[in-house]
């Protein structure tokens, strides 16, 4: 049973993998023949920003001393993937 249940969170995460590369657009420089150097940096900003969403999430349902330490570290992560947004569009710097 323990196997499956570890099959299964593999899956979810391998999941969010495809997603994330099917929403940066994956296909767009496979199709134009251009270097896939900027859909690697997408995924890894869209991993960030869920990074950082999720502490601020987990810093919203917990009940105890780590409750503003989620909430900063989730928005310290969370604005410093806005960066890396601007960043990669060129709007920034």
């Amino acid at each position: 049973m323990i196997k499956n249940n570890n099959f299964i969170t593999g899956m979810k995460y391998l999941y969010l993998l495809v997603f994330y590369a099917l929403l940066s657009g994956m296909f767009y420089p496979i199709i134009n023949k251009q270097y896939p150097d900027k859909v690697f940096n997408g995924i890894m900003i869209l991993w960030i920003g869920l990074a950082g969403i999720l502490l601020i999430y987990k810093g919203a349902k917990e009940s105890g001393n780590n409750k503003m330490r989620y909430l900063i570290f989730g928005s310290v992560i969370t604005f410093g993937d806005l960066f890396f947004i601007f960043a990669a569009t060129g709007k920034f710097g």
